[in-house]
């Protein structure tokens, strides 16, 4: 049986970060993501959702990204960043849900211009 994939939801939180993160259970700061290699974010995903514009509810999410020097026309670039994202950084907290555990990686996400803003995938 083939291993399962990993897949990422993300949700930016640039308001109100802070450093100092709490153990929850048995998690350590220093937990990676389970399975990190196997990680996808969909091509969906960035282009009709993280860097959308048009969407009612989340342009400034699309705003955010895009004032980091991502764009649609080069969704792939988000995509990267967002892999190394998941692979490199340390869990800071997780949850059961009805779907599975959820993971939350809180950290500098990698930008073209350097200014790496702190983001939270989930």
């Amino acid at each position: 049986r083939p291993p399962r994939s990993t897949r990422m939801s993300v949700r930016t939180e640039w308001r109100g970060w802070s450093r100092s993160f709490k153990q929850k259970g048995k998690l350590s700061l220093m937990s990676r993501l389970p399975k990190a290699s196997l990680a996808i974010v969909e091509k969906h995903k960035i282009t009709e959702y993280l860097l959308s514009a048009s969407r009612p509810y989340g342009r400034a999410e699309a705003a955010f990204f895009q004032s980091c020097g991502f764009q649609i026309d080069t969704w792939q670039e988000l995509q990267a960043a967002l892999l190394k994202h998941a692979q490199e950084k340390a869990i800071t907290s997780s949850a059961e849900t009805p779907f599975g555990k959820k993971y939350i990686i809180d950290g500098p996400l990698s930008t073209e211009d350097g200014r790496n803003p702190i983001v939270r995938t989930i």
